[in-house]
């Protein structure tokens, strides 16, 4: 089976991963093998997924409609453990936990942001919620709206949050994390200099 996939054309993009074990019973442990061809494992629900299901496969017929959520192509900067505990205790740095409410209940990390998603589909719209949130050309002199005139009876409006330094993501198998660092680098939601890191 794995010899045949690894030379199947469907399977010609990325690199296929499988772990083969042996059993030594005389029975198999499964009566039959399935495998299903799914378009997407996890879906931000930014439309078809990279590559489409094509009956006869041409790799010059690549469907770029999820170009903005491949890890393929652009993903957030990986950190090794320490690296995360430094993130982790940083406060100028937005930890940010992609599972889903379901697993963040479970328990989820000290200083990480709940993105009160139920679906990993949601991830995008919160993202653009998340970047009005903050005021990316902060100046730590202007703490108020200029627009703001005491002497007409009006009170000073708050100027939007300080922005974090950076932003880490995490996830329990490194699926959602990727394409969310991924979807936040290439949306143009977020400064392009702003580090991104899972």
């Amino acid at each position: 089976v794995h010899t045949y996939l690894g030379t199947h054309p469907l399977f010609g993009g990325p690199e296929l991963r499988t772990r083969i074990s042996q059993w030594t019973s005389s029975s198999p442990p499964f009566h039959r093998l399935k495998v299903k061809i799914k378009s997407e494992i996890v879906t931000l629900g930014l439309g078809r997924p990279m590559v489409q299901r094509i009956p006869r496969y041409d790799p010059n017929e690549r469907v770029e409609c999820n170009r903005l959520a491949d890890p393929n192509s652009t993903k957030g900067t990986y950190l090794s453990p320490a690296e995360w505990d430094d993130v982790c205790r940083d406060p100028d740095i937005l930890v940010i936990d992609t599972r889903n409410r379901y697993e963040i209940d479970i328990g989820t990390f000290e200083s990480s942001v709940d993105p009160g998603t139920e679906n990993f589909s949601d991830f995008p719209s919160y993202l653009e919620k998340l970047a009005g949130e903050y005021d990316w050309g902060y100046n730590s002199e202007a703490v108020t709206d200029s627009r703001a005139n005491p002497s007409d009876g009006q009170s000073a409006v708050p100027c939007k949050k300080k922005p974090p330094k950076g932003i880490a993501m995490f996830c329990t198998g490194g699926i959602r994390c990727e394409k969310a660092t991924s979807f936040a680098l290439q949306s143009e939601l977020l400064p392009s200099e702003l580090p991104i890191y899972h």
